[in-house]
């Protein structure tokens, strides 16, 4: 996982072993996860229900029990996806909501102080 750079925003299914949480696969499977994150993608960590892992399960209850452990998770990270999309674009739309208000208020600033400049020299030019 070091050397694989994700698209940003790319999704990722984890199918991990269910051993003990102290157990070196588990943190292994953890920090792969965080050091793809900090990447750019978003991950998601599934585990069969009883220890051991996906051939295990595969082999003792079938593919059906494997597609109701991943399915949901599927669902999961689309639509964290489209929140974070949706999110992003409402922020766009702040940062450009803010702009065009700090562009009006420089040309409101910048044209007051025209008018400003014009009524002094028009001043200077009685005096």
């Amino acid at each position: 996982m070091r050397n694989y750079s994700p698209f940003p925003g790319e999704k990722i299914i984890i199918a991990a072993d269910n051993d003990s949480k102290n157990s070196i696969t588990n943190n292994t499977v953890i920090k792969a996860a965080k050091t793809l994150e900090m990447k750019g993608a978003i991950t998601c960590i599934v585990k069969p229900p009883e220890n051991g892992d996906f051939n295990n399960l595969l082999q003792s209850c079938g593919e059906q029990s494997i597609r109701d452990i991943i399915e949901p998770e599927i669902t999961k990270l689309t639509k964290a996806v489209e929140t974070t999309k949706l999110t992003q674009t409402e922020n766009n739309s702040i940062e450009k909501q803010n702009d065009i208000t700090n562009v009006k208020e420089l040309y409101n600033k910048s044209s007051s102080l025209y008018y400003l400049k014009q009524e002094e020299e028009a001043n200077w030019k009685r005096l």
